[in-house]
């Protein structure tokens, strides 16, 4: 049994148009009954004039060319196709009598001897409809991946303007300067994971002999975190500023009806009077403040309780009171130092960053300390990439 003995199922359309050239009546018609026998849908014609005006009003498949439709020879048939819109694109087999003595110079085109093998006629032409196919599956998929690049690049561009915008934004809310006092000095080092960040702080000026230092970890990283965090600035704005604990308990009433679930903010708030040199501190949640008193040239960790910002409505602040003596340093700072691991997985932690602020502390500045500190930091990851915002603020007694 031969392929041309397969038949399919009538579905009542055909699926191939094939634009038949062949000069004589009978194997023309023989042509084209083996082609109907396998459902494709024929036009005949007798010269590659008329075909040209066929191709001109119809959609075709495939080109089927007999020897007899060639008077000129294959070289001028070559040429008329090259120079034709659309019979030049169509696949095309050849039906000729001595094919070994023709090139076929195009990947489109099949060259198959005479007189005609239906199953010889019929795999070319499968093979030919098939790869026309997948090249025209291939051209639409890469218009959609172009088209696709395109908006994927436009989003790109559109995502790193509004990506710079919200950097923006978040360093205006962050302090441009730190005040300055004959009586007491502050320093920050604030390095965010991402072009913005979930970490924020501020020193302000309360009167003055009074100054309030806040600092707040937003859980997450990247956009979601900092709008939490200057979420978090507004309600720092509004809170009172004579106590840390009555400030973080405010925030905590405001912000809890807003905070998406899930997240929240941990925080540390502090207020020094230079006039009596008194530090008060408050913490909700918040990797615990550490005070170096310069006498003993030892660092207290101070721990007062409380929640973080956003869990409950109703949360109360312990509030910590100390005195500082002159070169006593205050360091507040985010989880991203005390949750760094090194190379082989040992995590900082409280005492780890405690005893780095001992040996960077005495007789030098606070400014000076905290990049001793960062340095200090940095031999101990080894180099390992950080995964967390990590940023320092310090107070020193002057």
């Amino acid at each position: 049994m031969g392929i041309e003995d397969f038949s399919l199922e009538d579905s009542g359309e055909h699926a191939d148009a094939i634009l038949l050239v062949c000069q004589q009546d009978a194997t023309r018609e023989s042509i084209a009954g083996i082609l109907r026998k396998r459902r494709y849908a024929v036009i005949e014609c007798t010269s590659l004039e008329d075909a040209k005006k066929e191709a001109g009003s119809k959609l075709f498949d495939c080109l089927v060319l007999e020897e007899s439709a060639m008077p000129d020879g294959l070289g001028k048939v070559y040429e008329d196709l090259n120079a034709d819109t659309r019979l030049g694109l169509l696949p095309t087999v050849i039906i000729h009598a001595k094919p070994a003595n023709l090139t076929a110079n195009r990947k489109t085109l099949a060259v198959i001897s005479s007189p005609v093998s239906p199953a010889e006629l019929l795999v070319k032409l499968s093979t030919m409809l098939r790869l026309r196919k997948i090249q025209a599956e291939n051209a639409e998929f890469e218009s959609q991946v172009a088209v696709q690049n395109a908006q994927l690049r436009d989003l790109t561009r559109r995502f790193r303007q509004e990506l710079k915008e919200a950097r923006s934004i978040q360093r205006a809310i962050l302090p441009r300067s730190l005040p300055a006092d004959k009586k007491c000095y502050f320093a920050t080092t604030y390095i965010p994971l991402e072009a913005v960040a979930g970490d924020i702080f501020d020193v302000w000026k309360i009167s003055e002999t009074t100054y309030g230092l806040f600092i707040g970890d937003v859980t997450g990283h990247g956009l979601p975190a900092a709008f939490i965090a200057a979420m978090t600035k507004m309600a720092l704005a509004y809170a009172p500023k004579h106590c840390p604990g009555a400030m973080l308990t405010e925030m905590a009433k405001g912000m809890h009806p807003l905070m998406p679930e899930g997240r929240f903010v941990t925080a540390a708030a502090a207020i020094y009077n230079t006039e009596d040199s008194t530090l008060q501190i408050a913490r909700g949640g918040h990797p615990s403040p550490y005070i170096f008193r310069a006498g003993t040239k030892t660092v207290e960790t101070i721990t007062p309780r409380g929640l973080p910002l956003g869990i409950l409505a109703e949360s109360r602040y312990e509030v910590y009171s100390t005195h500082l003596e002159s070169g006593d340093k205050l360091l507040l700072v985010t989880d991203g130092l005390t949750e760094a691991s090194n190379m082989s997985g040992v995590m900082l932690g409280t005492q780890g960053l405690a005893d780095f602020f001992a040996e960077a502390a005495p007789d030098i500045h606070i400014d000076v300390c905290i990049r001793k500190i960062l340095s200090l930091f940095n031999g101990f990851t080894e180099g390992r990439r950080i995964k967390d915002d990590n940023t320092l603020l310090g107070l020193e007694c002057a």
